[in-house]
Order: structure tokens, then sequence, then C-alpha cells
């Protein structure tokens, strides 16, 4: 019935024995292995849904799990589990085992000619501040930079400028649709150097060139991230960032501007110079602090609640002293949910937090500091 559909569950997966046609129950064969069992028990929900062809389980109204009490129901000697689905009830159940409200979504089938190759991204942690004997390229520099704007921009929209004098443009198309491929839609590079020449944007479907600054005065849109080489420009750099948006420097200090909007986010040291980034910060918001360190998931509601009255000028703050925790993955997940834009989140490696996080936080120099730069992730390891 399943494989009618376009279905193609192999081995383990392949897990239904028997099943009800009018979906009311069904038996399962238990192979000692969780993750096949229980999209098993997915799979039982399928005959009740309205939807023909191939449909993926998008949500779950709740889910209850005892092992115990599902395993005593099991022997050597018997590996089916007898499953009963409730529709009015909207309930699919086993010994020990129930999901309520499983919601699915259809899809198009994945048997096409053409191949979709997935997408494979690697991360890796690195220093905002490095040790002035340690260089790093100036490409790396630029694309963390890159990355960490992006990471702490909301919206469908990144604009990046670069106002540059003497240097080459350190930004480009590949970096930026690279880093921006699964998180933002409209990409726009803009570039303003008294140096054009009749190569200068040859490759670069996203670059608009301008001759002088002034030129941008045109563009209604401020900035995400704006990088600079002179010294002369810096002020009407600083009038391109859009709120809470990044600039970068190489070989300059912001405190020609002396403007108390921005802090330091980060230092890098190249074989070009020092590349600085500093953000733009308005006013401090609020901070409510989470720890996810606490016992038997009790965060979850504290968490939910928050979010649901979270407004503008406040943050949520999740906090876990665990080095694997999976706090990074977990808001990674939790900013594209409703209000997902006021999370942050702080993994203070190899700390220990009292029974109030945001006091042990406030009276922390080092971490007072680095919230206050409001990025959303952070990562703090002696």
């Amino acid at each position: 019935m399943l494989s009618l559909r376009g279905y193609d569950y192999r081995d383990l997966f392949q897990g239904v024995d028997q099943i009800d046609m009018g979906g009311n129950w069904a038996e399962l064969e238990w192979n000692n292995n969780w993750v096949c069992f229980l999209d098993t028990m997915l799979q039982t929900a399928l005959p009740n849904i309205s939807v023909k062809g191939l449909s993926v389980p998008i949500r779950l109204d709740e889910a209850i799990f005892d092992p115990e009490v599902f395993l005593s129901g099991t022997t050597s000697n018997s590996k089916i589990i007898f499953t009963d689905m409730c529709k009015h009830l909207d309930v699919t159940h086993c010994s020990g085992i129930q999901f309520r409200g499983i919601k699915f979504s259809g899809i198009s089938s994945l048997q096409t000619s053409t191949e979709v190759k997935p997408t494979i991204f690697e991360q890796t942690f690195v220093h905002y501040f490095d040790d002035p004997n340690t260089t790093t390229s100036k490409e790396t520099v630029i694309e963390l930079f890159l990355a960490i704007a992006i990471d702490n921009t909301f919206g469908d929209e990144f604009i990046a400028t670069e106002v540059l004098q003497s240097s080459e443009p350190v930004c480009n198309d590949t970096v930026l649709k690279t880093l921006t491929a699964t998180t933002i839609d409209c990409v726009q590079h803009r570039v303003v150097s008294r140096q054009l020449t009749e190569n200068s944007g040859k490759g670069q479907s996203l670059t608009q060139y301008f001759s002088c600054i002034g030129d941008l005065e045109a563009e209604t849109r401020k900035s995400n991230f704006v990088f600079t080489d002179g010294e002369d420009d810096i002020c009407k750099c600083v009038d391109l960032v859009k709120e809470r948006g990044f600039l970068a420097t190489l070989n300059l200090s912001m405190d020609i501007v002396l403007n108390p909007r921005y802090v330091l986010v980060a230092k890098k040291f190249t074989e070009s110079g020092i590349f600085s980034l500093y953000r733009d910060i308005p006013s401090k918001p609020t901070q409510e602090v989470i720890s996810l360190d606490v016992p038997g998931f009790a965060w979850i509601e504290t968490l939910q609640t928050k979010l649901q009255t979270v407004r503008d000028g406040s943050r949520v703050t999740v906090v876990s002293t665990l080095a694997n925790s999976g706090i990074i993955g977990f808001t990674k997940c939790l900013i594209k949910e409703p209000g997902g834009e006021y999370i942050r989140t702080f993994q203070i490696v190899d700390q220990v937090l009292g029974t109030s996080p945001s006091e042990d936080i406030n009276n922390n120099e080092i971490l007072l500091s680095q919230m206050e730069k409001d990025l959303v992730f952070n990562i703090y390891r002696k």
C-alpha cells in the first residue's frame, strides 16, 4: 500500500507486519532499534490522511514515552507489537508509547530525472579575538566577519557594502551566496571605489559599482555589513550601516569617530593589517536568562512562555555549560520560529552557574560585556 503511494521503505524501516485497511490497528516488528520502530509507528498514520501521494510528518501535538513499560511487553520469542489508532482522538498508541496529533505535509515525488545533490556545510568555531602574534588569511577573516553579520541578520535581505581607497574588494559573489544559501533570499553587494577598471564586476552578478560614496545617497536601504579601508570615509560609512548592523575596518580605529553606539565584536591580524569588526548597538536590550542544564527539561515551559511575551528591546538568552548540550544547533532551529529574532544563546564551557544564571553573568565582566553585543551565538571558554 505504501509502495503504491511512492514510498520506498527498506530493511528495518519496513517494519509494518500487518495493518488494518480501515486504519484502526497494526502489528509492528520490534528489532531493538528505537529510531526505526518510531518511524514505523508514524507510518501507520498514513492510511488515515486525505493526501494521496508522498507525505512527511511535520509536527506532533504530544509524544509520550515510557521505555520500561514498552520493553516489558517484548520477549525474545515475540517481536510483534500491537498498535491501535483512534481517528476520533487522533492518537496512535502501543504499550509505553503514544503519539497524539500527528500532522503531515505533502511533498513532490523524489523520483525525478534531475538528481538533487545535498548541500553540505562545515562549521568551524574560531576565536573572535587573536593574539597579535597569530595571523590569519584576509579571506578567512572576511568570511568570518560576513558569517557573523549574516547570523545576526533577520529578514530576507542582506546588503554588503565596501568603501575602498586602496585595497581590492574583499567580498565576492561565491562567499556571499554560500553563506546566505539557506537563510536569506535577496543578497546585494555594493562597491565604492575610485579605482574602477573595465574589468570591475566581471563575473560578479550580485555586485553594483559606484565611483564615489555620494552615489549611494540615492540608495534608501542601509547596509547590514559595511567594510572600509579609508580613514577619510569612516564617518560616512557609519551613516550607511543599518541599525544593529556591522562595520568592518582595515588598520583603522573607531576612536576616530568616537561613536558610543559601536562596540568591538572581533579583531583579527593578517599580513595585510588589522581587521576589526564593530556593531551598532543603539540601546542595550533587557535580558531574560534561561538555563538548559536544569534536569527534567523544566526549562521548556518557561522558554515557551517567554517567547510568547517577548517584545522589541528584550531578549531571551538560553544558557548551557555543557560542551555537548547541542545548544547551538537547537538555537539555529529556534530562531526560525515565531519570536526567534529575540533568541540569544550562550554556551559557557567548563563553567559552573548557580541557581541564578542571570546574576552569575551580570557578576562576570567578560560574560556581561559579551552579552551586551547582542549576538545570537556566543561561546565562551577560558
